[in-house]
């Protein structure tokens, strides 16, 4: 396990590491408080047996994240990916006037008003098609009171219930919004409604029945785009009308909001390549069946594990006193994030244990959540781009813990929820400019 060991001065090394580290990690001063009798020398070792499995999750949570995403993409090794978004409807906000104003108001047209909120994963130079379907069928929360990417899968659009569409060349940047025309029938029938103060379109019950909700959904296989379902900016169904007596140019209109409790992405995965040998479950595919490497992708669920299964072998080494210092060094294999894909500016690292479940994520000494520090991106010295994390602590626990044969570290983004942010890291026997490295500064006894 340990290839390549160095000695050094104590005094030399115990001085270097309090001035790099101080500043970033605290409990690396606090541990050189401590007066330690006799000689001893730092050590330093970076070939600790470190394992990178990727794996997937069967589903993960994606209502209540404030965003949709719609649209399909061919991502390489990472598969064909799509998502599509489903909601509820509240109730109408129906102006004053309009409820029992019989002939006096004239019915215009209907869309449904998106805005974007930046987020794009793919090529926005190609056309893309966004599609409005009529929901048909009512849309449930699960026994833990959420809704999944995996929700409604096996829901069918039809023709039929197709209530607009639109093509456009996206700018998220330069154009806040996008309208869509939607069927005069569709707004026709909800504008008599409200009209007539029906009670499908007065009462909560009667019109989660009556208009059981959206599905936006996109033929384009180039990109997914994401857009805003934020309290300033909801999605919107517009109806607008005018005043008979009055202008036909001048409108007004009434607006339909989604009910956000019940709004989610449906997204799936066609993995290909290395990631076909992917199990579900969450079962471990090592590093030495994919390549050399592991796969993180938000959103579909795709999660990478690192786990350091001989890290107590440190303790059988003649005269061992304690680590000083571990970093894990985790890069990103060139060539994987070419434009249009991107990097992840921060990646956490969660404890886990044989479940795979999310736990508790790694900390500074200040008890912010380590980010992994990426900086700037260097595209022409791409061995320059690493997550960098001191994780003196999680070792130090790991060497006082009994079994650690399932116990790892999860290599994930915060917005695992709502992006498709991606990224392939090496392992151990990956080109050597991108491997994950371990590395471990230690106290032993001289003789």
């Amino acid at each position: 396990m340990f290839l390549r060991i160095k000695r050094f001065s104590t005094f030399l090394l115990v001085s270097i590491l309090f001035i790099c580290l101080y500043s970033c990690n605290q409990e690396v001063s606090e541990i050189g408080q401590e007066f330690i009798t006799g000689r001893t020398s730092m050590v330093y070792i970076d070939t600790v047996t470190t394992d990178v499995s990727t794996f997937q999750y069967d589903s993960i949570k994606t209502s209540g994240q404030e965003v949709i995403l719609c649209g399909n993409i061919n991502d390489g090794e990472f598969g064909t990916v799509s998502s599509r978004s489903f909601f509820r409807m509240s109730l109408p906000t129906i102006p004053s006037g309009v409820n029992g104003s019989d002939n006096l108001y004239a019915f215009d047209s209907v869309t449904l008003v998106l805005h974007y909120n930046g987020y794009v994963y793919g090529d926005t130079t190609n056309v893309f098609t966004l599609n409005v379907y009529k929901l048909r069928q009512t849309l449930y929360l699960n026994e833990n009171n959420y809704l999944s990417n995996k929700s409604y899968s096996n829901y069918q659009t039809s023709t039929k219930d197709l209530l607009g569409s639109k093509s456009i060349i996206p700018r998220p940047g330069s154009i806040p919004k996008i309208e869509i025309r939607l069927k005069d029938s569709f707004g026709k029938d909800i504008f008599n409604k409200m009209i007539s103060g029906d009670d499908s379109i007065t009462q909560s019950d009667a019109f989660s029945q009556y208009l059981k909700g959206l599905i936006l959904s996109s033929s384009t296989t180039s990109m997914i785009l994401g857009f805003k379902l934020e309290s300033s900016e909801y999605p919107s169904i517009r109806i607008y009308y005018h005043l008979k007596s009055e202008n036909t140019d001048v409108s007004s209109y009434a607006s339909i909001y989604p009910n956000t409790s019940y709004q989610f992405n449906q997204i799936s995965a066609s993995r290909s390549g290395v990631l076909s040998n992917l199990s579900s479950g969450k079962a471990l595919l090592n590093s030495s069946k994919t390549n050399n490497s592991a796969y993180m992708q938000c959103g579909t669920g795709l999660a990478v594990k690192i786990q350091f299964p001989y890290i107590k072998t440190l303790l059988e080494i003649s005269r061992f006193y304690r680590v000083m210092s571990a970093s894990l060094i985790v890069k990103p294999i060139a060539g994987t994030y070419v434009n249009p894909f991107s990097l992840p500016d921060t990646i956490y690292l969660s404890q886990t244990d044989g479940d795979n479940e999310l736990g508790s994520y790694l900390v500074n000494s200040d008890n912010s959540t380590l980010t992994g520090n990426l900086g700037e991106i260097d595209y022409i010295h791409l061995y320059n781009n690493q997550f960098s994390y001191n994780i003196t602590s999680y070792i130090t626990t790991l060497l006082e813990t009994e079994d650690v044969s399932n116990l790892g570290l999860i290599f994930i983004s915060p917005k695992f929820q709502k992006t498709f942010e991606r990224i392939t890291i090496g392992d151990q026997k990956a080109d050597p400019n991108y491997q994950i490295q371990l590395k471990i500064y230690y106290l032993k006894y001289d003789e």
